[in-house]
């Protein structure tokens, strides 16, 4: 599996499965589980860019997903 820019691949063993909740150019947010999990875990990996003015859309996406998840 991998982002929509080809920067950040998911490489798994067997017994894994991956749902991808969104995927960005700078990030890949996925729900995960394992054929021994009882409970799901959701993980978000980041390839940001290397100016600020390039990472603001990284940034606003990243506080929409926390927002929308019910952050404290």
């Amino acid at each position: 599996m991998f982002n929509v820019s080809n920067k950040i691949w998911l490489l798994w063993r067997s017994g894994f499965h991956f749902a991808v909740l969104h995927n960005s150019e700078q990030f890949l947010h996925v729900m995960m589980a394992h054929n021994s999990w009882s409970n799901v875990g959701v993980a978000t990996f980041i390839y940001a860019k290397c100016t600020r003015a390039e990472r603001r859309s990284l940034w606003s996406d990243l506080v929409s997903m926390a927002d929308t998840a019910g952050r404290p």
